[in-house]
């Protein structure tokens, strides 16, 4: 018995010594270049997001249209362009969009 307490004790500080289990931090956003209020910055980048079918308080978009649609009001993901990422390269959508803007070939997965 003294054993367990021991371990579960040396277990609670040792999750408590990296500041506890946290998740991930967002990595990528949508963000602009535009130069507005703050709080008109967040209140037209809210109503974008729910245009597009987003949920602003997730801010992932979770389809190429909705990441399109993003693009199309002038916001832009900053890990890059929607249709640039390697997975979506057999998408219907980014395949149009590929022709549209004069980018014929695929990225390469790096």
């Amino acid at each position: 018995m003294r054993i367990m307490i021991i371990f579960i004790t040396v277990l609670v500080l040792e999750a408590c010594s990296f500041s506890g289990f946290k998740p991930p931090k967002q990595d990528a956003h949508w963000t602009s270049d535009e130069y507005i209020q703050y709080r008109d910055y967040w209140d037209r980048r809210n109503t974008d997001m729910r245009a597009c079918g987003i949920d602003p308080y997730n801010g992932y978009h979770t389809s190429v249209k909705e990441g399109l649609c993003m693009e199309a009001k002038g916001w832009y993901w900053t890990r890059g362009c929607v249709c640039e990422d390697w997975y979506n390269i057999n998408d219907p959508l980014c395949a149009k969009w590929r022709v549209k803007t004069g980018r014929p070939k695929p990225p390469v997965k790096k």
